[in-house]
């Protein structure tokens, strides 16, 4: 009898010993038999696996990750292809918004490319809140987080309270403030050239959508069609 009561008769537990033994996995016996994976964890407990058995296990278990690995793949793709389309669609929209192109310009410049996540880096004030209003603007309320890097330890907190209007004004997590401590003649210059260090804002969730969207708009902005359009 288990746990909450339902009695199981004796020659399902000896089933489920026996396949276990040719190399099972508890989730597989749960969910062939019908019972919990408490029950069967419980009922095999003490069944020794041979070599044999265990690669039977090893095995399935491959196939179960690559299965898994596989759907998940294909899962981003289409995530990736949708959002294209979407960019497609908001470029038609868009394209002589002079705000919106702005925005695709700056991420050229100051944007990653490298990596499959939308983020700039930028030590102005004024640029980093209008690019905060662009990404509100053209890409939603997306979950973004910032990162200041100063020069000096006696920076960070005036950095931080530099950059804490736009932050709250946008609704962006600082993440952390990093000191970047170089020899002491760079280290004067750069506090003198950035006294609030650089800023650092990535998108968190949904980042590599984004991301592929800000690509098919640097693409788009690269067609010949679009500047004769412009002209």
């Amino acid at each position: 009898m288990t746990r909450n009561g339902v009695r199981h008769p004796n020659t399902l537990k000896q089933k489920a010993r026996a396949l276990r033994r040719s190399g099972w996995s508890i989730g597989r016996l749960a969910l062939d038999l019908g019972i919990s994976k408490g029950t069967a964890s419980l009922w095999v407990t003490d069944e020794p696996l041979n070599e044999k058995a265990r690669q039977e296990l090893s095995r399935h278990h491959r196939l179960r990750m690559a299965a898994t690995s596989q759907a998940h793949s294909q899962n981003a793709k289409a995530r990736i292809d949708q959002a294209i389309l979407q960019a497609n669609q908001q470029w038609q929209a868009n394209k002589g918004n002079a705000f919106f192109t702005w925005g695709i310009g700056f991420y050229m410049g100051d944007g990653d490319r490298r990596t499959a996540q939308l983020g700039i880096t930028n030590a102005d004030h004024g640029v980093i809140d209008l690019w905060l209003f662009w990404c509100r603007t053209f890409l939603g309320e997306v979950p973004l987080r910032a990162r200041i890097t100063v020069h000096s330890l006696s920076q960070k907190e005036s950095a931080r309270k530099y950059w804490h209007s736009v932050f709250s004004r946008h609704q962006v997590r600082l993440a952390g403030i990093d000191a970047y401590v170089s020899s002491a003649t760079g280290r004067r210059r750069a506090v003198e050239r950035l006294p609030y260090g650089t800023v650092s804002v990535r998108q968190g969730l949904g980042s590599r959508c984004n991301h592929a969207k800000m690509m098919e708009w640097i693409r788009l902005t690269s067609d010949p069609e679009w500047r004769n359009w412009l002209a």
